[in-house]
């Protein structure tokens, strides 16, 4: 390697995978039922039979490398049966029924209640005004003409689609294939994680119409002293001003990025602080949740293929093969075909953001109904109505005191890390 005084010798250094550890507890969610390979699909969960592979994930760097506590997880059957636990498995197995419950309370508290009906008139009056006023051709020419990582790709899916005589479903897309998501570095206590291989028509069918409804999203909502509101993208400017809303701004505010969220509450002994994440957020949203934002769209004058097209992709047919392996492939018979019984959100999909944050309003609402008067706050009262939700969170509270705004993180970055403006008492 040529230095600054000449040539010099690196080592080489190799980065190698661990093994998948043991597997949690497994209880079916019943939201598949298993059209094929119920040999190796059952209430344990996927169980393809043990093969030695060869391991394609570790690195080689020629250079100076960095110590951390990420880890690398071999690529096999095993991390398969976990990645999809993720979407197949019952949240909470250690606690019976808890999964049905909550499944349960979303059918029948989901989209009820005056901030519901507040919010769907406030998105769909921003919506109609791009939905009605812009032709819907000339808007996914644009959204495929976009600068953007994909635009290359965008623009051969939109071609053939248009000029090739390849759309011939609804969806634009056929069974949805999920597989495990390589390259990932992971931090202790996660596992490999499978995503759905939709393939990139499946983008086209309704890409253009969920970029408004971001924007839509991204507008303050608000209802009496609180707030909502979607941070459309995780930018230093849009970060910074989401922890000045949480922090200093309403009597509560609420932000959220897909299914990552922070919330401020005043009390009188301080500000009450939260960063969640929606657990298995894959696994967590319900049919309610899908015709709601469905309902908001086609109320807007988006078109109504389009609109349908995408939300049926949510009803495909899942498929799940074992991890090839040129050297020691699998038998042909090893596959696995699932029929979802309800709306599923596959990680894949279009839908992802905004379903998550209609999964998130509905947190932000019943949150609302159910926070005490500002004299009768306590810390503990404020944690007790946000633990009794609709879902499952990975919840961080920060304390109430000196410096509690320095424990408050959003999408993984502090308050203090983005920018000095910030005081902290």
């Amino acid at each position: 390697m040529r230095g600054p005084y000449g040539f010099s010798n690196l080592e080489i250094h190799r980065a190698y995978t661990v093994q998948n550890p043991t597997q949690k507890n497994y209880t079916d969610s019943n939201r598949f039922t298993v059209l094929s390979g119920q040999a190796y699909f059952d209430d344990t969960g996927l169980h393809f039979p043990h093969r030695e592979l060869l391991d394609r994930e570790y690195v080689t760097v020629f250079g100076p490398c960095f110590v951390h506590s990420g880890r690398r997880f071999k690529l096999d059957d095993v991390g398969l049966r976990g990645a999809v636990t993720r979407l197949t498995c019952a949240r909470e197995v250690d606690r019976p029924y808890f999964h049905d419950v909550l499944r349960d309370n979303q059918f029948l508290n989901y989209g009820d209640g005056p901030l519901f009906r507040s919010f769907e008139e406030h998105i769909t009056l921003l919506l109609r005004r791009f939905f009605i006023e812009e032709d819907n051709v000339e808007s996914r020419v644009r959204w495929v003409d976009a600068i953007h990582p994909k635009r290359r790709l965008r623009q051969q899916t939109h071609h053939a689609l248009w000029h090739g005589g390849r759309v011939t479903h609804s969806t634009w897309m056929g069974d949805v294939k999920y597989v495990c998501k390589p390259g990932e570095i992971l931090p202790p206590g996660k596992f490999l994680r499978a995503i759905g291989d939709l393939g990139p028509a499946a983008t086209a069918r309704a890409g253009h119409l969920m970029e408004h409804v971001k924007n839509a999203f991204a507008v303050e909502y608000r209802f009496g002293d609180s707030s909502y509101q979607f941070v459309k993208s995780p930018s230093t400017d849009l970060l910074s001003q989401a922890f000045c809303d949480v922090l200093y701004i309403n009597d509560m505010s609420f932000r959220c990025f897909s299914d990552d969220s922070i919330v401020g509450v005043a009390t009188p002994e301080g500000r009450f602080y939260a960063n969640a994440d929606i657990s298995a957020c894959d696994g967590s949203n319900f049919d309610p949740v899908f015709n709601f934002l469905r309902r908001i769209m086609i109320n807007s004058g988006a078109n109504v293929q389009d609109v349908n097209g995408v939300f049926d992709q949510c009803r495909a047919i899942c498929r799940i093969y074992p991890i090839k392996d040129k050297h020691n492939p699998a038998p042909k018979g090893w596959k696995i075909k699932l029929r979802p019984r309800y709306a599923t959100l596959y990680s894949g999909s279009v839908l992802t953001t905004s379903i998550n944050n209609c999964a998130n309003f509905g947190i932000y609402s019943a949150f609302a109904e159910m926070l005490p008067p500002y004299p009768e706050r306590t810390f503990e009262n404020v944690l007790r109505a946000w633990l009794r939700l609709l879902f499952v969170w990975d919840l961080y509270c920060a304390p109430i005191g000196a410096l509690a705004q320095k424990n408050c993180s959003f999408l993984n970055p502090l308050p203090h890390s983005l920018t000095a403006t910030f005081m902290f008492f």
